[in-house]
């Protein structure tokens, strides 16, 4: 039994033997060829080395570490963190997919940016040209428009020139800092975007090419290297147990073996060799194409988020910093815009109580006007304040005595006159007269420059006589010396005076400037006047000194401007004449010296009617003029009809 039990384990024996030698001879073999298969011993040391280095490279190096998976032929890292897109894993159609839709929506993205950015040109475009309109409308104060603009109503609202000076410039600097914040928005907004597209998302479509490429090369060698036929038996199932593990542990080596040798079976011909080699550079090319291709798109899409959300919060820092610059500038005004905002609604209510009175008093004046057609005169008159206190102070100056400034007006307004011999209503124009200095002037039509038309000191100012030819209502004429006549026609009887007495009192003014007695006086009646001027020395009417005016048919001793008063009555009523340049009869002289001032005033002021008071010197003229017409004309103080 023991022998042939000897027998039958010799050959058992010795047939293992035989096949450990062989698989040792093949793994020698593969060991010079390939190098190591077995990864246990490396994944053993490299996970006591990891092990031992962790906590200091956790301190001193970020970088992120391997990890070991027992249930896996790769080494994995999984410290990356959480900001990850695409994990790169085996390729798989999975994977294959993930690239197209991530390539995909790079196309979105770019789209995306390319109308972004053509929206911010546009927007910046657009700011400009507002800019532009911004500061013509800051500029459209000028000297063209200066006339224009000038008034002098509601001065506590300001000057309107000033205030468009500070509305150019308050809006010069608002587009000054508007202009900055657009150049902002370009670099900040713009610029970042195009940088990004060409620098970024141009890099997408070669990277995925690549690894098109280079997985059709790889799949190439190695559909040529499977190809090839086996050139020795692969190991099989030995008989034994051992040898059923032996091999199932040498499997487990070539199957765990990262190299692309675990997919090539032995062989050791040359051109196996070279076409293993290739294969392996081509998965090489493949997997670091892939690996470039998943490092692209998760640094892509963080990238995209770190741009976007950089260029929006800078171009917001834009719009902050322009809005608190604009901020603080109106703030700067603020004071003075409330205060004009306050003067300006007390302005309003003021226009409105005055548009009122307007109104009031257009009403008055159509009833006064239809009530009297006849009277062409204006009823009313409204009147700023500053033209009434001048005409206050004009007549102040005429009761104070006479007036040498040049700018005094004696009389202005529009008169008719005749041209040619017809007598129809279009032979008469309205023709702006004025009486200035002692000299009648006339303003020639569409133009604004006074032309003289006689020296009223050498002419006379008379009412026209009834004539046939002349037997128009309200005309006067003025002669002057060179017999030209001057047939005027005023609007009423009134005007026609008003117009007679300043001429006259316009010449007596004017020879009220010079020195008394600037003519010779016949020696005769030198003392014969200066005793009348003795005995008279002031104006029957109103007390006034001197009075170097007589009325001769009256008998009285009057002032400059009372005289200018009794020649508007007409010479049927008062006649006057000067002491100082008319020429006199010694008969006339005589008479005065036996009439004058208190003889004849006892005669016409007897009765003073009540309410009536006696005009002195500084009295206004239209009460003298009341005076003077109620106690010579109407003879409403005289006991004597």
């Amino acid at each position: 039994m023991e022998a042939s039990h000897a027998r039958c384990a010799c050959p058992c024996v010795a047939l293992l033997e035989e096949e450990v030698e062989s698989l040792q001879s093949q793994l020698l073999r593969y060991r010079r060829k390939y190098g190591n298969l077995d990864v246990l011993e490396q994944r053993q040391s490299l996970k006591e080395t990891t092990t031992a280095t962790a906590p200091a490279l956790s301190k001193s190096d970020p970088i992120p570490q391997l990890t070991l998976d027992d249930d896996s032929n790769t080494l994995i890292s999984s410290t990356v963190g959480k900001h990850v897109v695409l994990d790169y894993v085996a390729d798989s159609p999975m994977f294959r997919k993930n690239l197209d839709g991530l390539e995909e929506s790079t196309s979105g993205l770019r789209g995306f940016m390319k109308e972004l950015m053509a929206r911010t040109k546009d927007f910046v475009a657009a700011g400009k040209v507002l800019g532009i309109k911004e500061i013509a409308l800051a500029e459209m104060y000028s000297t063209k428009y200066s006339r224009s603009l000038f008034t002098s109503c509601y001065a506590e609202l300001g000057d309107l020139s000033t205030l468009l000076n500070d509305f150019h410039d308050t809006l010069t600097q608002i587009q000054s800092s508007r202009e900055s914040m657009l150049l902002s928005i370009e670099a900040l907004l713009y610029q970042p975007l195009e940088a990004f597209i060409d620098m970024e998302l141009k890099h997408a479509a070669d990277l995925r090419k690549d690894v098109s490429k280079s997985s059709d090369e790889y799949d190439a060698l190695l559909g040529k290297f499977l190809s090839k036929p086996v050139s020795t038996a692969p190991l099989g199932i030995t008989r034994s147990g051992s040898s059923s593990v032996l091999a199932d542990d040498t499997a487990a080596s070539f199957s765990r073996q990262p190299s692309s040798s675990t997919m090539s079976p032995p062989s050791t011909s040359s051109s196996t060799t070279t076409v293993d080699k290739a294969l392996t550079a081509a998965r090489c090319k493949f997997e670091l194409a892939r690996f470039d291709c998943v490092r692209y798109f998760n640094a892509l899409d963080a990238k995209k988020k770190f741009v976007l959300v950089d260029a929006f919060n800078s171009t917001l820092y834009s719009y902050l910093g322009h809005f608190h610059a604009c901020h603080e500038l109106v703030h700067a005004i603020e004071p003075t815009l409330r205060a004009r905002q306050r003067a300006l609604q007390d302005a309003r209510a003021q226009y409105a109580a005055d548009d009122a009175m307007f109104g009031t008093q257009r009403d008055l004046l159509q009833s006064r006007l239809s009530a009297y057609p006849s009277h062409v005169g204006l009823p009313v008159e409204i009147l700023s304040r500053a033209t009434a206190a001048s005409r206050v102070r004009t007549n102040t100056n005429d009761v104070a005595g006479p007036q040498t400034s040049s700018s005094l007006v004696d009389k202005q307004g529009y008169l008719l006159v005749r041209t040619g011999s017809s007598f129809s209503a279009k032979a008469y124009k309205r023709v702006w007269f004025q009486i200035h200095r002692g000299k009648l002037y006339a303003m020639q039509k569409n133009s604004m420059e006074l032309s003289i038309v006689c020296d009223l000191i050498m002419s006379k100012v008379r009412v026209c006589g009834k004539t046939k030819e002349l037997a128009l209502p309200y005309t006067f004429e003025v002669l002057d010396n060179n017999q030209t006549k001057h047939v005027l026609q005023a609007a009423s009887d009134a005007d026609m005076h008003a117009w007679i007495d300043a001429a006259t009192l316009s010449t007596e003014r004017l020879l009220g400037e010079q020195p008394l007695h600037d003519k010779d006086v016949h020696p005769g009646h030198a003392d014969a006047v200066h005793g009348l001027m003795e005995a008279n020395p002031s104006c029957a009417d109103c007390d006034q000194r001197p009075a170097e005016w007589v009325s001769i048919n009256i008998g009285v001793f009057l002032c400059i401007e009372c005289s200018g008063i009794h020649r508007s009555l007409g010479s049927h009523v008062s006649k006057v004449r000067s002491l100082a340049l008319d020429s006199w009869d010694m008969s006339l002289l005589t008479l005065l010296a036996h009439l004058g001032n208190a003889p004849v005033n006892a005669i016409w002021e007897a009765e003073l009617a009540p309410g009536w008071t006696r005009p002195v010197a500084t009295s206004p003229r239209p009460d003298k003029e009341k005076w003077i017409k109620a106690k010579y004309e109407f003879r409403g103080f005289s006991t004597h009809t």
